[in-house]
């Protein structure tokens, strides 16, 4: 039996985080992020991913019209709808535990990107973090 600890909501502090600062990183602890967890976070400018976040529900951060930067630290399912009206996403840094989820082959790096940008903008910038 697997027990999975999603991130639904965001208390009052960590939003005043979001709101002072624009960046967020989940805690290790999270392994998914669920419907609207971040929705709505008018001054979320950039989010870290950690590697034991395996998917990203729908809406989890629908409208969050000014986050521009993503860093995914393994490789995530993105269910559609994730990144609904993010239209300013314009960088996202994957780490080298992405790379590993996919062992390291080209093709399959490549389709990821494919994946990312299609359930974020096609315009976007994928790069590798060192």
């Amino acid at each position: 039996m697997q027990i999975t600890r999603t991130l639904s909501k965001l208390d009052f502090y960590d939003t005043d985080i979001i709101r002072r600062k624009g960046t967020y990183t989940i805690v290790d602890e999270i392994d998914e992020i669920g419907e609207n967890a971040f929705g709505h976070y008018l001054n979320l400018r950039e989010i870290t991913i950690p590697a034991n976040v395996k998917k990203i529900k729908a809406y989890a951060f629908a409208n969050c019209f000014n986050l521009t930067t993503l860093k995914f630290c393994s490789a995530v399912t993105v269910e559609k709808g994730a990144f609904d009206g993010c239209h300013n996403i314009k960088k996202i840094a994957l780490t080298e535990n992405v790379l590993k989820d996919f062992d390291y082959t080209p093709c399959k790096i490549e389709l990821y990107e494919s994946y990312l940008k299609s359930v974020t903008n096609p315009q976007v910038d994928i790069y590798i973090e060192p």
